[in-house]
């Protein structure tokens, strides 16, 4: 079968302080590929990747911003190799911001610098890992705005990106570097991978990255976090809590700021280490100096090691001419209704007050998924119709105000059921009068594999999902959803990417099509204007050899 690759050797002659090390070949072979003459075409008659993406381990999808795979995207082979692409030049912020993601701003002795539009469409590996993380393989990648994190199994974490908003260094510390060797200048794009070290030298065993704050579960299931952030959102005795009579927020005190992890050991029991990159068992909210105090103040919420969930929060008290005075700490258990917790997702609220912030959801081991505010108030969201063994939340569909009852404030989710044969859909019916949830059962017609694997969030307006097929490895991005509710059984449409800007047409060609185009009188039947094949919903990820 023809293979759309780039695949070269090269001898890598390795000098780190002074020292030679042996030489090594190193191939890169791009992940752009497809089989024009596979046998195997799926649903809509695409064929089946040849190098594509084939039994990833993990990817860098995100709740915590938006576009991520627009530009920069990163992902880990079956083999422990961090790949990194899909990216565009042609975008405001690609000139500088893409090549600093990729590691094409490094100079490596012996490697091709990647420049081309040509190459822009592919995937290729991480060349500075290679040169400044030799020998390791690696099981787990995320990305905040500005930088990737890796976590290799054996135990170190790199990061490498932007250091961003140079003004205020509200970035900075979770790189682990000091704001003193940075200015203004491209000097701030961190091509070269640091590590964040263990302070004790022991491995890393999981790692949950935000804009401004990190953390990260060591081989002794102790938790640390590192970083800038408001102090409730880095519960360690190396910080004080914020002063007495002083306003909350509004103050230098109110944030803790560190480059090196410090042990979160304000928490009464310690989060689980998660199986996985894709178990999400810690969310946090990214809370960086000069933020508004009122939309920060959500709790971190996590999974104990005893599978029981908990928020640590201070208790606030509101003065009369709106000040905020903490009186103490705390970490209190959530009751969940039946069963142990398995994974959290917590859901953006637009709007947060006093009374309502965000929105956290569990599931179960009984295969139920519950939301709950960090006040303690738990409601099951799913019916007993679907039993479910994963789930990505995506957002509160509409308008919504505080007044309103819970089952107004349902978040949207995919999940998939216990015998892994489709995905459902869940969202509340804006129309009904008791916000009744519906339900939207996606099978093969819709381009999701036969039996799903891993499912990843990707974006959060509104939140796409990344799908791995459990039967034959293959990895699908949604093109997003509307939940069509005039109709039994209830339907999606709408949502999708056209190539009406730059930054898209690299997501686009990556894929090997246009996602969208679908209306709610024919959800199946997209249209391209770009002479690229339109689909919809699910897409393969098999870049097409476009130029």
């Amino acid at each position: 079968m023809k293979k759309f690759t780039y695949a070269f050797p090269i001898a890598l002659q390795l000098l780190i302080a002074g020292e030679t090390i042996a030489q090594r070949e190193v191939v890169l072979p791009g992940v752009c590929a497809t089989c024009p003459t596979s046998t195997t075409p799926n649903i809509f008659g695409e064929t089946v990747p040849c190098e594509g993406l084939t039994n990833i381990r993990d990817i860098s999808g995100s709740q915590e911003y938006n576009i991520d795979m627009f530009r920069t995207t990163g992902f880990i082979s079956q083999d422990g190799t961090v790949y990194t692409g899909w990216n565009s030049f042609q975008g405001s912020l690609s000139s500088g911001f893409d090549r600093l993601m990729t590691g094409r701003y490094l100079d490596i002795p012996g490697v091709k610098n990647h420049s081309t539009n040509i190459d822009n469409f592919s995937a290729f590996p991480a060349i500075s890992l290679w040169y400044y993380a030799s020998g390791q393989t690696f099981k787990a990648i995320q990305r905040n705005e500005s930088s990737f994190f890796v976590l290799s199994d054996q135990g170190k974490i790199y990061t490498w990106g932007n250091a961003a908003n140079q003004s205020t260094g509200k970035m900075y510390p979770i790189t682990g570097q000091d704001t003193t060797v940075f200015n203004n200048t491209l000097s701030v794009y961190r091509a070269k991978p640091k590590e964040i070290k263990h302070p004790e030298g022991r491995a890393w065993k999981a790692m949950k990255v935000y804009n401004s704050q990190g953390y990260a579960a060591d081989d002794q299931g102790k938790w640390w976090c590192w970083g800038q952030a408001m102090k409730h959102h880095m519960p360690s005795m190396s910080f004080s809590l914020p002063a007495a009579g002083v306003s909350y927020g509004q103050n230098a005190d109110s944030y803790a700021r560190t480059y090196i992890p410090v042990r979160m050991d304000r928490l009464k029991v310690q989060p689980i280490i998660p199986a996985s990159d894709d178990q999400c068992v810690l969310v946090s909210k990214s809370s960086a100096l000069g933020s508004d105090p009122y939309t920060l103040m959500p709790a971190l919420a996590y999974i104990g090691a005893d599978s029981s969930v908990y928020v640590y929060k201070y208790i606030i008290v509101k003065q009369t001419n709106g000040e905020l005075f903490v009186q103490r700490d705390t970490t209190m258990k959530i009751n969940l209704p039946g069963g142990k917790a398995i994974k959290l997702q917590r859901v953006n609220m637009e709007q947060p007050t006093d009374s309502r912030k965000d929105i956290f959801c569990v599931l179960s081991t009984n295969g139920k998924i519950y939301y709950f505010w960090e006040d303690g108030t738990i409601a099951q969201m799913t019916n007993d119709q679907y039993f479910f063994v994963d789930f990505v939340t995506t957002r509160i569909p509409g308008s919504y105000g505080f007044t309103e009852p819970i089952e107004r404030l349902k978040p949207s989710f995919f999940g998939v059921p216990r015998n892994r044969d489709k995905l459902i859909y869940g969202a509340i019916n804006l129309s009904s009068p008791n916000y009744s949830y519906g339900y939207a059962e996606l099978a093969e017609d819709y381009g999701v594999p036969a039996k799903v694997g891993k499912i990843w969030a990707h974006g959060n307006t509104p939140t796409y999902v990344l799908v791995k097929s459990a039967e034959t490895g293959h990895t699908y991005v949604s093109c997003g959803e509307n939940i069509d509710f005039s109709k039994q059984p209830y339907r999606l449409y709408g949502g999708g990417f056209d190539i009406s800007t730059p930054a898209k047409e690299s997501y686009i060609r990556a894929i090997g099509g246009q996602l969208g185009g679908n209306t709610i009188n024919d959800p199946f039947n997209a249209t391209s204007t770009t002479g690229l094949p339109a689909t919809g919903f699910f897409k393969l990820i098999n870049c097409s050899a476009i130029r």
